[in-house]
Formats: structure tokens, sequence, C-alpha cells
């Protein structure tokens, strides 16, 4: 997935570049003149990787239960049913952070499968894809990077359970719901609900929306009407460990 290129690099390399090239006019200089075009085509190159930085779209995170949306095909497993969501999300420019519970390759293939082998099989990098410890859900981690760095998660589970522990889970606009259906992810992202009779307000409410949630503003395709999301069994809702 696309990064924006650190300025850094090529803006000290385009310094040096300029530096290497003055010194050659300089008199009694002790660099060959023959360096001056090497210096301009370093200098050329610096140029090239700044302006590629720039106009390289950034993408923004989101954070992705991966646990959940392996059930959202139906009530087994699926890892088909999570690459088609992290496709439809980079048509979004959304960069995926997958979390999944210690228990998911088990799911997925019948044994251990480690954070690399699984980021394999989704074609994302292996820094993008994370596995909680035995014995610990993955929730807390989910909720802890999304509250840390005001994320949105995908996921069906309201996380009813961690309440106490992130009161943002009770203000609109975290979660972003949805469904697999015929092979095609349905998104479901929050909305903004104003007053209807002043549309002042409603605008308000959506640059408060926009500027808080930075998805919101992402042109969307067309879908199909679904469903509200429903919560997961509770068979397969996660408890917060024991203190």
């Amino acid at each position: 997935m696309p990064r924006r290129f650190p300025m850094r690099t090529p803006f000290v390399l385009l310094c040096l570049s300029l530096a290497l090239w003055a010194a050659t006019f300089l008199p009694n200089s002790l660099l060959h003149p023959d360096l001056a075009p090497l210096a301009l085509l370093s200098a050329g190159a610096a140029v090239f990787l700044m302006l590629r930085g720039w106009l390289r779209p950034t993408w923004k995170r989101i954070v992705v239960d991966g646990s959940n949306v392996l059930y959202w095909a139906g009530q087994t497993p699926d890892l088909m049913s999570l690459s088609t969501v992290l496709a439809e999300l980079r048509g979004y420019d959304l960069d995926a952070m997958v979390w999944f519970d210690a228990n998911a390759g088990h799911l997925i293939a019948g044994r251990y499968l480690t954070a690399g082998q699984l980021a394999g099989q989704l074609g994302l990098p292996k820094g993008c894809v994370h596995i909680a410890h035995r014995g610990t859900p993955a929730d807390p981690h989910i909720l802890a990077m999304a509250n840390k760095d005001n994320l949105q998660i995908v996921s069906n589970d309201r996380y009813r359970d961690w309440f106490d522990h992130y009161p943002r889970l009770a203000k609109p606009g975290l979660l972003v719901t949805g469904t697999v259906m015929d092979g095609q992810a349905r998104l479901r992202f929050p909305t903004v609900t104003a007053a209807a009779a002043s549309p002042r307000r409603a605008d308000r409410a959506a640059r408060r929306w926009s500027a808080l949630w930075p998805a919101a503003r992402l042109p969307r395709p067309p879908r199909s009407p679904i469903a509200g999301p429903a919560d997961r069994p509770r068979s397969q809702v996660r408890r917060p460990p024991a203190a």
C-alpha cells in the first residue's frame, strides 16, 4: 500500500548535491569540475523523490477486528470474507490494521498461524497484522489502538463489555459495520443525523463529523441498503480478562 515518502531524506540529498555542485566552482577547489553534472543529476533525483512524495496519496488507517469479520459471510469463519472486506477498504483509500484472537489460525487452518503467515495469506505487510497473546482477547488491543490514534473500527461487535474501560464506545461514529453477501463486501459507515428542521445546524454537524472522522468525507460508490448490524452470538462475544 502506498505511503507518503519521507521528505527528510530527499531534502538532505538535495542540499548535499547543491553544495557539491557549488563547491566544484570554488577557486582552488579540490573537487574535479566533472563532478558538477553528477551533482546536478543527484539534485534532480532528489527533487523527483520530493515531488513523488507530495503527489502520492496519503492513506488513512482503520482498525479491523479480523476475528469478527471472519464471520461476516456466515456462521463459519472464512478468510476470504476478510480478504473481500480488505479489498473494499482499499477502494476507500483506507489502510487496514488487522487484529486477531490467538485462536484465529485454529479456526481457519486447524493450527496456530503467526501474524506473518496470516499477513501473507491476506496480501498485507507483516506490520499490518497483529495477534493477541494466548488467553487475552484482541478486543482491548483493538480499542486501545483506535482510542490512541483516533481511528474507526470495522466490526459488528458492539464491545458492550468494554464500555467502562473505553467511554468512547458510547459515542457515535466509532464502528464501521457491514456484511459479505455473494462475494461482495457491503460496509456501513456511520452517518450524521442532525435536526431536520435546521439545515444550518445539520451543516455544522456534518462539518464536525468530517473533522472527527476523515473517512466520512471519502466518496462512496452506491450500495444496496442493508439492514442494521447485529451483534455476534453470545458464544462469540469475548469477555475482558479477569483481574
